[in-house]
């Protein structure tokens, strides 16, 4: 097995991780991919590449599930407050 296979098998590998911990984060916190892909393309700022969320798990898209979900709770919040 040469260098270029490794790098390829571990790379496969850590794809597979980033995968496993995304679905692991959307089932912890509730939410499905659709919505947080509804949530992301309604907000420019939490679509800019230069958006770093708060770091809980290793993926940035698993920490953007999670700001997704704080974020959506805490206006709720505020809205039932104004009601």
């Amino acid at each position: 097995m040469n260098f270029y296979s490794r790098v390829q098998m571990y790379l496969f590998k850590a794809k597979q991780a980033a995968i496993a911990e995304y679905e692991r984060a959307l089932t912890e916190n509730g939410v499905t991919r659709d919505q947080v892909k509804a949530f992301l393309d309604s907000s420019p700022k939490f679509r800019s590449p230069f958006y770093k969320p708060a770091h809980k798990y290793c993926g940035n898209n698993a920490d953007s599930s999670r700001r997704w979900l704080r974020t959506s709770r805490r206006r709720a919040a505020s809205a039932g407050a104004r009601a």
